[in-house]
């Protein structure tokens, strides 16, 4: 078994690093095509997705030395430590250096494309390998921070995105992070994809071992449904009760987030959880409403159920309690961007409003812009009409969603359907 098989998921990211090391491996095959050795390569992506185990996967079936380097020093000792790396690795040959976090090498690099000296010692070090048996391989979460000319044709200019696993992916990832844990059968990978698929492979695997925390401490033989919810709760919503007492609130926020589930139903969305109370990073938010949607396929009917499914949250609530609902705000932007998307960019409603570049957009007359906000007004009018048609035509599912969120504050995929199973028609 090679490194690579270890790695779950990320097929095609995996197929390049894979030719790339045989590359390395067989360089003869390859200069008897004429062709150039490829010198670097940057894997760039949101934290926890791989990146690193990536790198060491590729570094260990090279079979090159390797000469690790990570911001561990001032920056003046640090500059040197990047020379003294290449000079190392150049003596060594042939080897791989390798640059982990490499855009947080200029720990004051406030500003996006900016030449720092780290970023210069690193272009020159690319130089003078150029005829040398060394390979350079680095990460980077931002890659919006790297100077242009690091990241040129000849330097870093090979890249490979990394994004959230899929649908498929999650499974697998799901499924190896459950061997060898003590896990109920009432939980089913099938399952626990819909509740935290789509999530990071470090925030998949944090949620199962919290869950499994919070069994061992309460005395448990295996992990139960209630230890994933609180684990759920904990690392992926970061949700915690609601402090005040206020039963009329409450039940606002469950008819608000129970909106949106209804919607997401409505339209085959996956609905992964729901819950009430203070959650995200800040306690910012007063509930969630996880939506998934698990299909591939991109469509203007798409983008208008993503419309309506932000619009339900505050539909829901004026339908039940005839008033306002004062928690809307950040659905009615998201909305409306969305409505803007469709306009400006997409024209999916004719090319009136069309306009391919922001800057094109900025110079629109006063007149063009009103004329803008009338039909913006006009198309969130009617989608919000239709969101409340639907709902009310679902109102059994949306009450029972309501009622049952009212009372355990979260819940979870199979609980959802469950209910969606007895009451959406």
């Amino acid at each position: 078994m090679s490194e690579f098989d270890k790695i779950i998921g990320y097929a095609n990211e995996k197929e390049e690093m894979m030719r790339l090391c045989d590359v390395l491996k067989n360089k003869e095959k390859y200069i008897a095509f004429g062709v150039k050795i490829p010198k670097a390569v940057l894997l760039h992506g949101d934290p926890g997705l791989g990146k690193t185990l990536m790198a060491k996967a590729f570094i260990t079936e090279t079979g090159r030395n390797v000469f690790f380097c990570k911001k561990d020093k001032p920056d003046g000792e640090f500059v040197d430590k990047i020379k003294e790396t290449f000079e190392n690795a150049i003596k060594e040959a042939p080897s791989v250096i390798f640059f982990d976090d490499m855009d947080k090498f200029a720990e004051d690099n406030l500003q996006r494309n900016c030449n720092k000296e780290e970023f210069v010692s690193i272009q020159t070090g690319l130089e003078e390998i150029g005829d040398k048996d060394v390979f350079v391989i680095a990460t980077a979460n931002d890659t919006a921070y790297l100077p242009d000319s690091l990241m040129r044709e000849g330097r870093f200019g090979r890249q490979i995105e990394f994004n959230n696993p899929s649908f498929e992916d999650s499974l697998k990832i799901i499924e190896h992070y459950m061997t060898n844990k003590r896990i109920s059968e009432e939980i089913s990978a099938q399952s626990l994809v819909h509740i935290i698929g789509g999530s990071s492979c470090a925030v998949l695997e944090s949620v199962i071992n919290e869950a499994g925390i919070y069994a061992a401490y309460e005395g448990r033989l295996e992990i139960r449904y209630c230890d994933i919810k609180k684990a759920v709760s904990s690392v992926i919503l970061k949700c915690y009760p609601l402090k005040q007492s206020d039963d009329n609130l409450k039940w606002r926020l469950a008819y608000h987030e129970a909106g949106h589930a209804t919607m997401g139903l409505i339209n085959n969305i996956s609905v992964g959880c729901l819950a009430i109370g203070k959650c995200g990073k800040y306690g910012q938010d007063n509930g969630v409403c996880r939506l998934y949607d698990t299909s591939k396929s991109m469509s203007f009917e798409k983008s208008e159920y993503r419309i309506m499914s932000l619009l339900a949250g505050k539909a829901s609530v004026e339908i039940r309690f005839n008033e306002a609902d004062l928690g809307a705000v950040k659905d009615l932007s998201s909305a409306t961007e969305i409505i803007d998307d469709l306009m400006q960019r997409i024209a999916a409603n004719g090319f009136e409003f069309f306009y391919p570049k922001e800057e094109y957009c900025n110079a629109q007359s006063y007149r063009q812009l009103d004329k803008l906000q009338d039909k913006r007004v006009r198309l969130i009018e009617e989608y919000y009409h239709k969101t409340k048609q639907l709902l009310s035509n679902n109102s059994t599912l949306l009450d029972r969603l309501a009622s049952e969120l009212y009372e355990k504050e979260v819940l979870l995929y199979d609980e959802i359907m469950a209910i969606a199973e007895e009451y959406l028609h």
